[in-house]
């Protein structure tokens, strides 16, 4: 294995693992949004809830994908599974 394959794969270990723990950061956007998505919430909800809570100087409406990012890397990670991500995306 090369080393740039090595190191990518050693990234995308340590980020499914900093998803399923949440690392400590319980204040950071992608622990409030990773936790709304694990409520069931849609993407919108999500979106609205990260606004209200960071402000819209920190998530202007450039970052409506934030939530669908999120959803896809929880997946990715195994926290959650994909029909239910898909289902509660845009339910």
């Amino acid at each position: 294995m090369t080393t740039k394959k090595a190191e990518k794969k050693a990234n995308v270990k340590a980020t499914k693992a900093r998803v399923l723990k949440g690392d400590g950061r319980e204040g950071s956007i992608s622990f409030v949004a990773r936790q709304l998505i694990k409520s069931g919430k849609t993407n919108e909800e999500t979106f609205r809830a990260l606004v209200k809570k960071f402000g819209a100087k920190r998530i202007p409406e450039e970052h409506k994908a934030y939530p669908q990012w999120y959803r896809r890397q929880l997946v990715a990670a195994g926290a959650i599974a994909k029909d239910w991500a898909e289902k509660h995306a845009h339910a």
